[in-house]
């Protein structure tokens, strides 16, 4: 007979292990199948919405044995002209990523998850198969959540291809807690400091520079690369094995009805656009919810799909959109390595309009689905007209809120004053003007226009 859960988790890694800790903080059956291989001993940076979120989870702590320093600026060689960022308050934490993983892990444990190690082979509707020294096994769970990483299949490449060549350094000219980010000819670098009077970073190259070669050629190549950088000085320690890093995901984030894709199972960021461990806790704490609503109510599990997908959608044209920018920012070098740099960066288009103009709202209103901080229902919302946008809020305003204060037609700093009698007075004209920005609200006579249109 098969084991049976209430969830299976294929991969131990940072998402895998959020989503389980939590759902078995709630009191659901958890076991975690993960081949549990070393991982590197490399540096990641995680910003401060990505601490705030493992703080709204209850998971700040698990941060501690990880924790190497602040990050107190980035010195940026990206553009013609050098350039450093320092952070301030809302810095970066640097983390030792294998710390992490052993540190999420414990606290999965701790939570009641359960842990196999072995490999899995394979994923069906309800059911895996693990793959262990033991031999085959079969797991049977009503929910799934696919946190394998880049294995998962099929994926669709959203960005050029890269790899990365993963590094440790000594560097006497390199200043403490500041991270490195520069453009060469035919490769990018980030480093940062690991605590220890060393650094650790990566370069990130096309897979045609590493093809065919074997570790001493890896390292040739690394240092070459790196005596035109500012880590010329740099004493290489070791070079890693090559892992794949461009952007790529997922084309069905729910392959199976109950069966959810996570972390870089879902979508594996390219490093140039950064925020890899936000989007692995973000997505695990969506899962989570939408997990508990696959467990609830019929009508709710359709939320949760319908909000999964949505998600997903944006997930990765925001992934695009940012990496592609990044790239196309970068004007210290002319190669085939940066194929955007020739493209002028288009201009952000803003409707202007006469501010005492009356605007009207430019919403269909329909069920949405909406996440809530235990699972994912439907809810009163609006659609924006004529685009994908839903919404069963914004900011602190539910929607039927929105409704109320903004159905007759007002400039906009009536219509600020109207929302403000539903709730926050300090938020009410942001919102106003973040619905101008997506239009959700236009212009009457805008409005009418369209309207005949239709017609």
């Amino acid at each position: 007979m098969p084991d049976s859960y209430d969830i299976a988790i294929a991969g131990a890694g940072p998402a895998g292990c959020v989503a389980a800790t939590v759902l078995a903080r709630r009191g659901y059956t958890v076991v975690m199948i993960d081949p549990f291989l070393p991982v590197a001993q490399r540096i990641e940076s995680l910003p401060e919405n990505g601490q705030t979120l493992l703080a709204e989870l209850d998971l700040i702590h698990a941060l501690k044995p990880a924790f190497i320093a602040p990050a107190q600026a980035v010195q940026m060689q990206w553009r013609s002209t050098p350039e450093r960022r320092d952070f301030g308050t809302e810095a970066p934490v640097l983390l030792n990523r294998a710390r992490l993983h052993a540190s999420l892990k414990t606290h999965a444990l701790a939570a009641g998850a359960k842990v196999l190690t072995g490999r899995v082979t394979d994923i069906g509707d309800s059911t895996l198969t693990l793959k262990s020294d033991r031999g085959h096994k079969t797991i049977k769970a009503t929910v799934i959540l696919d946190a394998r990483g880049r294995s998962a299949k099929p994926r669709q490449r959203l960005s050029e291809p890269r790899i990365a060549l993963p590094f440790k350094a000594t560097s006497a000219g390199h200043t403490s807690n500041t991270m490195i980010v520069e453009a060469l000819k035919t490769a990018w670098i980030w480093a940062a400091p690991n605590g220890q009077g060393h650094i650790e970073g990566a370069l990130f190259v096309a897979p045609r520079d590493l093809g065919g070669l074997d570790a001493q050629m890896r390292w040739d190549h690394l240092r070459e690369q790196l005596s035109g950088s500012s880590l010329s000085d740099a004493q290489i320690e070791d070079v890693a094995a090559p892992v794949p890093s461009d952007l790529s995901a997922i084309s069905n984030v729910l392959p199976y009805p109950r069966t959810i894709c996570i972390g870089d199972a879902a979508l594996a960021r390219d490093p140039i656009s950064s925020h890899g461990l936000v989007y692995a806790f973000r997505s695990a704490a969506q899962a989570v919810a939408a997990a508990c609503s696959m467990l609830g109510e019929p009508e709710e599990a359709d939320a949760a799909r319908d909000y999964l997908t949505h998600r997903h959608a944006l997930d990765c044209e925001a992934a695009r959109r940012a990496t592609a920018q990044a790239y196309a920012d970068q004007s210290r070098h002319r190669s085939d390595f940066w194929p955007r740099i020739s493209e002028p960066r288009e201009p952000e288009t803003k409707t202007e309009f006469d501010p005492s103009m009356p605007l009207v709202l430019n919403c269909i209103p329909e069920q949405v689905p909406h996440l809530t901080a235990h699972k994912i229902v439907w809810a009163n919302g609006l659609r924006v007209v004529g685009t994908d946008t839903r919404l069963s809020r914004c900011g602190p305003f539910p929607a039927n809120a929105i409704i109320r204060a903004l159905a007759e037609p007002a400039d906009a700093a009536t219509l600020g004053r109207r929302l403000a009698q539903f709730g926050s007075t300090a938020y009410a004209q942001q919102v106003v003007d973040h619905l101008i920005s997506i239009q959700a609200l236009v212009p009457e006579e805008a409005d009418q226009d369209a309207r005949r249109s239709r017609l």
